[in-house]
């Protein structure tokens, strides 16, 4: 996932640590399957608004007391950015080390070689952060269900 994916991070929740840490549970797989769970359900709602269903959840961080879950698109669909942020107007060179210093594209009536392109920028059309402020109290919900169900899981043990 790229690292411009948008990160979620939740505070709180600091009786459910604690009485899991009581229960002597795996703290951080706890918090990683917990996180996972709302961050899937923001993910779900993003996969919705996108241009394509790409968005995915990774783990990018996590200890005993804290994990963190980046939620984006995967690495194929990298240009997803551009639609949740937008992008200037721009000039696209060819590499130096491309053939002939040239890009070469289809165009609409043929074959284009050029060793510039300007690009005319485009608007953004945001789909991450709309889906986060959609889902928030769901994605919360979801992280404490699972905490809940580790405590009751280990009490039975």
């Amino acid at each position: 996932m790229p690292n411009d994916a948008i990160s979620m991070k939740l505070d709180g929740g600091d009786a459910l640590v604690r009485a899991l840490e009581e229960l002597d549970a795996n703290m951080r797989r706890t918090l990683k399957v917990a996180t996972v769970a709302g961050a899937e359900v923001v993910a779900a709602v993003a996969n919705g608004m996108a241009p394509g269903p790409h968005i995915e959840t990774a783990v990018t961080r996590a200890t005993a007391t804290e994990a963190e879950v980046a939620i984006g698109p995967d690495n194929a669909h990298w240009y997803y950015r551009f639609m949740e942020t937008g992008a200037a107007p721009h000039e696209i060179r060819a590499r130096r080390d491309n053939a002939g210093n040239a890009l070469v594209f289809e165009g609409d009536a043929a074959r284009v070689v050029t060793p510039v392109v300007r690009h005319p920028g485009m608007t953004a059309r945001p789909f991450l952060r709309p889906a986060h402020d959609e889902t928030q109290d769901d994605a919360r919900d979801a992280l404490g269900a699972e905490l809940r169900a580790e405590i009751e899981r280990v009490r039975a043990r």
